[in-house]
């Protein structure tokens, strides 16, 4: 990361001038003097240190840019300290997230990247990897009227989460997609609208991985069952077509819920 090897190099040099008198640092916006610098550096380079923790704990590239602008620094490390306390302490004083009282995912925000958590507010653990292997062995189910039907829980990933997610495991998406069958008629029309989804993430992010999903769902026990657009195979699912996806009407009534 920029930013751990940024803290390296500036406790390199606060232990070799730290014998000088009078010495003043500026780092972003806040200028720490004398006797409390050396200190203060310290602290900030541990809790990069602990920040690599969690991104190993999620998988993400230790090597992710999340944004070295001039003016943001302190803004990120106002935001990594909670994380931090909340991944490896189980720490939640700091969290905030609307109905608190309901299970779901959260995306989290430092700089240019975002973090994608499962929330159980019912766990000791609340915030937990949204990719981890035990979130897919639980049972999501999606409801359309009166029915129930086994689904994906990662049809509520907005399309931020999909363009912005550094832990995203695209392998953990399409494993949940293959347990059941997507395309039945009453699937349909949530199944696409995640496909539609993910191929506007790409045109925000170019990350060619998405396009990569939507192609393997399409492609789920989906060579006679797609309405409208059987024939046309993705990749050759074209722009004309996906241009169209904002005036796209669903009529159908849903809700996930876990058990």
């Amino acid at each position: 990361s920029p930013f751990l090897f940024r803290c390296k190099f500036m406790l390199v040099i606060l232990l070799i001038y730290s014998y000088f008198k009078n010495l003043s640092f500026t780092f972003g916006k806040v200028t720490i003097k004398e006797k409390h610098l050396l200190e203060e550096l310290k602290n900030l380079y541990s809790m990069f240190l602990k920040l690599q923790k969690v991104f190993q704990k999620l998988n993400v590239d230790e090597k992710t840019k999340f944004g070295d602008k001039d003016g943001e620094f302190d803004k990120i490390v106002n935001k990594i300290n909670p994380l931090v306390h909340m991944i490896l302490e189980n720490d939640y004083r700091k969290l905030k997230i609307k109905e608190p009282d309901i299970p779901k995912f959260t995306n989290y925000q430092i700089g240019d990247i975002q973090l994608i958590f499962f929330y159980n507010p019912e766990s000791q653990t609340k915030l937990i990897n949204a990719f981890s292997r035990d979130l897919l062995q639980k049972d999501a189910r999606v409801v359309i009227g009166d029915k129930s039907y086994p689904y994906s829980p990662y049809v509520l990933l907005n399309k931020s989460a999909l363009a912005y997610g550094a832990n995203i495991d695209f392998e953990v998406i399409k494993e949940s997609f293959n347990q059941f069958d997507p395309f039945v008629s009453e699937l349909f029309p949530i199944t696409n609208d995640f496909c539609l989804r993910c191929i506007n993430a790409y045109d925000i992010s170019n990350n060619i991985k998405l396009l990569e999903l939507a192609e393997h769902i399409y492609n789920v026990k989906a060579d006679d069952k797609i309405p409208n657009i059987a024939g046309i195979k993705f990749p050759t699912y074209n722009r004309t077509i996906v241009s169209t996806r904002g005036a796209m009407v669903h009529d159908y009534e849903r809700g996930i819920f876990y058990d």
